[in-house]
């Protein structure tokens, strides 16, 4: 066996065993979000609901908060907290109403609301 290679292994080998353990991520809490987070938090709880919440806004909240992965078929798997939901994209720009009430609830099961 080569030097370089026998030195190679022995790195890998000792690197492996003094590597850290993964930490765990908690969860972010809604102070936790940055202020593009927190106003499309509070669009989404506001009543009557609003007609334009961006679509993009909504999918970068979602990814702080939780996962959005896209199935084989173009539907996106949403999880936050223990709530997941499977959704259709909206093809504008724009959510409807019915997926607002969704994400309410899914934001607010995972213990989710605006500030006060």
């Amino acid at each position: 066996m080569a030097w370089g290679t026998c030195s190679l292994a022995l790195f890998v080998t000792l690197r492996s065993i003094t590597a850290k353990p993964p930490r765990l991520r908690r969860a972010p809490t809604a102070a936790d979000l940055n202020n593009h987070h927190r106003n499309t938090l509070e669009e989404i709880f506001t009543h009557p609901t609003s007609g334009n919440i961006e679509w993009r806004n909504v999918l970068s909240l979602i990814e702080a908060v939780g996962t959005a992965v896209e199935e084989h078929n173009g539907k996106l798997k949403l999880t936050i907290g223990s709530e997941t939901e499977v959704i259709r994209p909206p093809h504008g720009k724009d959510i409807d109403p019915q997926l607002i009430a969704d994400l309410r609830k899914m934001l607010r099961a995972a213990g989710y609301s605006p500030a006060k």
